[in-house]
């Protein structure tokens, strides 16, 4: 990607750290906007980056940067699958 968010083989690749640090910010709290019931045929594809050998950014007490994507994307998947969603993990 050569940007926050890209064009990749004809669909929009918004990394999903992005989309947690801003949509929070454009909607007051208590009002973030409710998905629509999905498009027919439509499949949402989270990578949560990193894994296997590369774990990311390391903290000082050992938090990896791989364990804490994983599970924000595995709750986002969870309340994605709740509204209809068929959802996949790239790992």
């Amino acid at each position: 990607m050569s940007g926050p968010a890209d064009w990749v083989d004809g669909k929009l690749v918004v990394p999903i750290y992005l989309a947690l640090l801003t949509l929070p910010s454009r909607f007051p709290p208590g009002e973030i906007p409710l998905l629509p019931p999905p498009p027919e045929g439509v499949r949402i594809m989270l990578d949560p980056g990193h894994g296997g050998i590369d774990p990311g950014a390391i903290s000082e007490n050992g938090l990896r940067e791989k364990d804490v994507v994983l599970e924000i994307t595995r709750k986002v998947k969870d309340l994605l699958e709740i509204k209809g969603y068929g959802v996949f993990l790239t790992r």
